[in-house]
């Protein structure tokens, strides 16, 4: 009976096939689930608005979770700036996202461009 008890609790802990424990930072396996599009697609209309430019998700390139009151999502994001019409470029930004548990949604934490050719100011 203990036993069954004993992997009951540790089954609440197991996240496909990663073992997250609370406040430690993990990889995350399948880049394309689609609750992280959903988290990346957050994130590039966050930087949008505040870069007033037109940025469009193309895919997540790595991705860290860390298990708190809900998760932190540490993301590379490919996105592609179609904002002048002449050229479009791709940047890729580290976006930092909070996604909450039961009703308290995401929050946007900040970003930074690793790559690519942007002048925004965050």
């Amino acid at each position: 009976m203990r036993h069954c008890l004993l992997l009951l609790l540790l089954s609440h802990f197991i996240a496909a096939d990663q073992l997250w424990l609370s406040g430690g930072w993990g990889p995350i396996g399948d880049l394309n689930k689609p609750y992280l599009k959903e988290i990346a697609e957050f994130a590039v209309s966050e930087i949008s608005k505040q870069s007033r430019k037109k940025l469009v998700f193309q895919s997540v390139l790595k991705g860290e979770r860390q298990v708190v009151r809900g998760f932190n999502y540490l993301l590379d994001i490919e996105v592609k700036d179609e904002s002048s019409p002449h050229s479009s470029s791709t940047v890729i930004y580290k976006c930092s996202v909070f996604s909450g548990i039961l009703d308290e949604g995401m929050k946007f934490k900040g970003c930074e461009i690793l790559s690519g050719r942007v002048d925004v100011n965050f």
